[in-house]
């Protein structure tokens, strides 16, 4: 997350050494994306200028992102992410409920209704997100794996994708979010059988 710091963007500074030697080491072990700032989803200049901020960290092009709050205004989010040069969003999900926001679990290439053409953006839907869970949701962390059981099935039986949401805090096992690395360790075990 790149943008400034404001009343949705708790971020560090994007010239953060720590932070930026952090993003460069990942980069060497995953592909890194875009999280665009709220404050972007309404404004085209914003979004580049938080692409630009990650390219130069990277040195190289950036061809995939994921809203913050996961705020979608359609279909202008997705034009401004084409605008941009991104190539793949993984935005398409609820933050209040768990499930296939678009109705599948696969990736698709994102049909713009206005102009009548399909586009170059692959929009890949999420299944469900840490923060839907615990917030929304009110599910107890030692009952989320029962929870999800049945949305990983659905998805292994019709060979979809199974994408979610996991955030750095409840990965840290600290705090609000105490057994929830250990939950995360789980999904994955559970995607895998």
């Amino acid at each position: 997350m790149l943008g400034d710091y404001g009343k949705y963007d708790k971020n560090l500074p994007y010239d953060n050494e720590h932070m930026v030697k952090l993003v460069k080491s990942l980069d060497e072990e995953a592909t890194i994306g875009l999280h665009p700032s709220y404050g972007s989803n309404t404004s085209e200049q914003q979004l580049l200028v938080e692409k630009k901020r990650l390219e130069g960290i990277l040195s190289r092009q950036v061809t995939k992102s994921r809203q913050h709050y996961i705020k979608l205004t359609l279909p202008d989010t997705y034009r401004n992410l084409l605008k941009a040069g991104i190539k793949e969003d993984y935005s398409m999900g609820y933050t209040t409920k768990v499930g296939f926001r678009a109705g599948t679990c696969n990736s698709f290439l994102f049909f713009d209704l206005e102009k009548n053409i399909t586009t170059d953006l692959r929009v890949y839907p999420f299944a469900f997100m840490d923060s839907t869970l615990k917030f929304f949701l009110k599910v107890r962390s030692k009952e989320v794996i029962n929870y999800i059981t049945p949305i990983v099935n659905d998805v292994k039986q019709v060979g979809g994708q199974l994408i979610f949401i996991f955030h750095n805090e409840s990965l840290g096992n600290e705090r609000q979010w105490k057994n929830w690395g250990e939950i995360y360790e789980k999904v994955i075990r559970l995607a895998k059988e």
